[in-house]
């Protein structure tokens, strides 16, 4: 029984689109919810356009963009203070995505992680994951229907 490439391939980009869909919306409810935090504890947080922002580590500029969806530019940062010293800050994309700043000990430690880029994860990693998947899966379809010809 000869596999259907065309359906097979229209299945897989809904799959893709859908992934897609979920990572904009989960990134998008990560930075609502973020936002609220900040915006009910006014006396930890506060929320600034990056365009009005001097971080303390980068000065004038933002933490690399490389890792987020799509390279784009941070577009609010959320300041965390502690007896008034900032402490970490929070760089987020429109899209949701974020890298956290924190300051240890006088010393700049930037990093993020597959949670904070959520965009990042569903259009590359999980694609990448699931058409491994998909291409062993075939390989062994093709093995069982050779095998019984």
């Amino acid at each position: 029984m000869p596999l259907d490439l065309h359906v097979n391939l229209v299945n897989f980009l809904i799959v893709m689109a859908v992934e897609l869909g979920i990572g904009l919306l989960s990134g998008l409810i990560r930075k609502v919810l973020a936002k609220q935090q900040a915006h009910h504890h006014p006396e930890c947080y506060q929320v600034v356009q990056c365009n009005d922002y001097k971080s303390v580590g980068y000065g004038i500029q933002t933490p690399d963009n490389s890792f987020n969806a799509f390279g784009m530019d941070y577009s609010f940062v959320i300041v965390e203070f502690k007896e008034r010293e900032v402490i970490r800050e929070r760089f987020f994309t429109s899209l949701g995505d974020s890298i956290k700043v924190e300051y240890i000990d006088g010393r700049l430690t930037a990093r993020t992680s597959f949670l904070s880029a959520p965009i990042y994860t569903v259009t590359v990693v999980v694609p990448i994951v699931i058409g491994i998947v998909a291409v062993l899966g075939i390989a062994e379809l093709g093995d069982d229907s050779s095998d019984n010809a």
